[in-house]
């Protein structure tokens, strides 16, 4: 897995970040929707390995084996819809930061325009 770029990364407060460069956020953004699609991707071709698998002949010996290679198969599954959620809920944080860091200086940016109005 790719490191990500979070070197300015602080503390946050209820599990979000907070970063000092917006840029940053917009590319780790995009960073973590990449390892989504290739997760996703991956998924599906777990899915086509299951449906894929058969019984090689009718014994016991390679039922099992087929029943065996299944078996590992859904935990790959299952672990990969877990990495899918992970990655989806950290998208969605930092979604919610850069918002919210854009939404405040876009009212910052606004409140010292009519701060310098005024004094004029």
């Amino acid at each position: 897995m790719p490191e990500l770029g979070i070197q300015n990364q602080e503390p946050g407060v209820g599990g979000r970040y907070m970063f000092t460069d917006l840029d940053e956020v917009d590319s780790i953004i995009l960073e973590l929707e990449a390892m989504k699609q290739e997760i996703d991707s991956d998924g599906f071709e777990l899915y086509a390995a299951v449906s894929a698998a058969r019984n090689p002949a009718e014994d016991g010996m390679s039922q099992g084996q087929v029943q065996a290679y299944r078996a590992s198969l859904e935990k790959a599954i299952q672990h990969n819809g877990m990495m899918a959620r992970y990655v989806t809920d950290q998208i969605d944080k930092l979604s919610a930061a850069l918002s919210d860091y854009t939404g405040t200086d876009t009212g910052a940016a606004a409140q010292v325009r009519a701060i310098g109005r005024v004094d004029r």
